[in-house]
């Protein structure tokens, strides 16, 4: 394998440069960072029309409905929305320089979704809300007016909505160090938990000022007893549409396997995310051109490259294309920063699959990362995380069928979301890594043939079996009870399952595979059971099961109890279309589209296991179920027409 990857990477050196990959960031970014619809739109044709440039395969630019009523699995997908231009002006006390903050300057100002002002402006009174803490709201007159808060707007908008506040203005970023980044606003949800605005989310004035800025402000409150603002918002909400656009390097086999890259668009940031999806261009555009040259051969399966807006387009797409996604066999999904190999934070970061989903996939593509770092960039570290839903990992869901691992390298600052996060913040040689990494896990899968699945197979097995042997270290030194039989079993059955999942690469080298994926069964066994004696010696807590006399009255139920979920019903849980006044009936306070407990017991509820089992396999995963009640939680889901039971 190190000899292959070294050849690829010699090949895919002449037909590839980090300098190219940063103008790919600077065309993507120049109308990105206007974050609407109008240019997203722009920036779809710039990516078509690259794609069609690099002689790609089957170029395609699909349109979603954004109407703030179409739903795409139970997500509803957003308005469209258009800023020409919004500014904030100091009214009352008269100033000399009374603009503080306007769009053409910083495009962040106007936060998505913003709602416009009477042509000409309007004039609010202000009133402060220094921690954003909704509570305080309470007690607080801000019918009509600006709430101008150091908290994030997302956190009070419901509030502000039900108290018929215009709206808001935030000074909010992650990194408090930052006094002059103002921070992109892309939540206009009234719901706990939402994202884009529906048809049924309040219309109100989002604005984002820097913490500098908004200090000037409180200060003149605070010495004139009063501020009233002047607001102009040029902008539009509309029914309009959503591109996302893919193409594909058309492999030789006919079995139509594909492996997919995709990234999301449609972000403010160089790093987040134009440097993920520049890498995948780069990435598509040099392995078309090594291929077309003859320096690299037609790999066996194609290379799927799909660029959209994230979550909405991802979730979209493996509807559309459902059946290709069940011959999509490893994703790789990059949404990422660009920091220097020399900086700690900036690590080579995989975001492994979930046990649902586990597959050869985290092995071989960690192992590739580790050779492409020991050969060009010693100083980057390379580091495999246990599975957060927090991008495009949706195709891990067990009903779409595409194991996918989220790649990440942080910035050298927390510019998160925010106006610092620059063409400046930028590393050329994250760039290169990127491409080289994510470049040569594609094409070596895609290309894989017998001798490769036996060796997938042998990687995987040793990689999971460490990692379990791990989490039982980590879980003994934190304290934590043993596993129960049962959640031993969920993990033996998946470390099996994705040695054995390498078959996919290669029929005639079935017989390996299996042979490698019962011997890691065992050894999982072995590790399990030794686990156990040295709880034992050690006089430590077990979680195994109560025998069946002394079950609870929870358990019965769990155990007559077997969900499975509608037709269409794929990626994660958003409740868009369930009213919020019916959560508490599930125990929801939130939406659960960002992963948790809910979401892994979603991806587990196949119509073949009862809730006991899903609350195993739950736990298995890693996550608390502390507050969850699932059995409740499938009920009404059952309610909601989301399941069946």
């Amino acid at each position: 394998m190190r000899g292959e990857l070294e050849r690829f990477w010699r090949l895919l050196r002449q037909h590839t440069h980090g300098q190219r990959t940063l103008g790919f960031v600077r065309r993507l970014w120049e109308t990105d960072r206007w974050a609407d619809f109008a240019h997203f739109h722009k920036t779809a044709d710039t990516v078509a029309e690259l794609f069609e440039q690099f002689g790609l395969a089957d170029v395609e630019r699909v349109e979603i409905p954004a109407d703030g009523r179409h739903e795409v699995g139970d997500w509803v997908m957003p308005l469209a929305w258009d800023c020409d231009e919004a500014v904030i002006e100091i009214a009352d006390p008269a100033m000399d320089e009374a603009i503080v903050a306007r769009r053409s300057d910083v495009p962040n100002v106007a936060g998505e979704w913003c709602a416009p002002t009477e042509p000409g402006g309007q004039v609010f009174d202000c009133v402060f809300l220094p921690d954003g803490n909704a509570s305080a709201l309470e007690e607080l007159d801000v019918r009509g007016k600006l709430v101008c808060t150091t908290g994030q707007s997302r956190q009070i908008r419901g509030v502000l909505a039900e108290k018929g506040a215009a709206g808001c203005i935030s000074s909010w970023t992650r990194n408090e160090r930052l006094a002059d980044a103002t921070q992109w606003i892309n939540v206009a949800s009234d719901r706990p938990g939402g994202w884009g605005m529906t048809a049924l989310d309040s219309r109100q004035i989002t604005l984002a000022v820097t913490r500098r800025q908004m200090a000037r402000l409180a200060e003149l409150a605070d010495r004139h007893g009063r501020l009233r603002l002047r607001v102009r918002v040029e902008a539009r909400l509309y029914e309009g549409a959503l591109p996302f656009v893919s193409a594909r390097l058309a492999g030789q086999d006919p079995s139509d396997q594909e492996v997919i890259l995709l990234g999301h668009l449609y972000e403010q940031g160089a790093n987040d995310n134009a440097t993920g999806c520049a890498s995948i261009l780069e990435i598509a555009r040099s392995l078309a051109a090594a291929v077309a040259a003859g320096h690299l051969a037609r790999p066996r399966r194609s290379i799927r490259f799909l660029l959209m807006g994230e979550s909405y387009g991802s979730l979209a797409y493996a509807i559309r294309n459902f059946e290709r996604m069940q011959r999509t066999i490893a994703g790789l999904c990059v949404d990422t920063g660009a920091g220097p190999p020399e900086l700690a934070r900036c690590h080579y970061q995989i975001n492994g699959t979930p046990l649902c989903a586990r597959s050869f996939l985290d092995a071989w593509h960690v192992t590739v990362a580790r050779e492409y770092v020991r050969r060009y960039r010693r100083d980057r570290q390379v580091t495999l995380t246990d599975f957060a839903l927090g991008t495009d990992q949706l195709f891990n869901d067990p009903a779409i069928g595409t194991p996918t691992n989220w790649v990440m390298i942080p910035s050298a600052d927390d510019v998160w979301h925010n106006s610092a996060d620059s063409l400046e913040t930028l590393d050329v040689r994250a760039h290169e890594d990127l491409v080289g990494i994510e470049g040569a896990t594609a094409y070596s899968i895609a290309g894989a043939g017998a001798q490769e699945t036996a060796l997938a197979a042998e990687l995987t097995a040793a990689h999971e079996l460490a990692r379990l042997e791990g989490r039982l270290h980590d879980r003994l030194l934190a304290g934590g009870a043993g596993w129960s039989d049962q959640v031993g079993e969920v993990i033996v059955d998946a470390v099996a399952r994705s040695v054995r999942s390498a078959g996919q690469l290669a029929g005639d080298a079935a017989g390996h595979v299996e042979a490698a994926a019962e011997a890691a069964r065992a050894r999982a066994v072995a590790c399990l059971a030794d686990d156990r004696d040295r709880r034992k010696r050690l006089g430590l807590a077990d979680d195994r099961a109560d025998d069946e006399a002394d079950a609870t009255r929870w358990d019965r139920q769990a155990e007559r109890m077997v969900p499975r979920r509608s037709p269409g019903l794929v990626g994660s849980l958003s409740l868009d279309t369930v009213p919020v006044e019916r959560w508490a009936a599930g125990g929801m306070s939130h939406s659960p589209r960002w992963g948790g407990p809910c979401t892994m017991a979603w991806w587990w509820a196949d119509g073949r296991r009862n809730v006991r089992q899903i609350r195993d396999a739950v736990l298995a995963e890693g996550a608390s179920l502390d507050g969850v009640d699932l059995l409740k939680y499938f009920q009404f889901l059952s309610d909601c027409g989301h399941v069946t039971i």
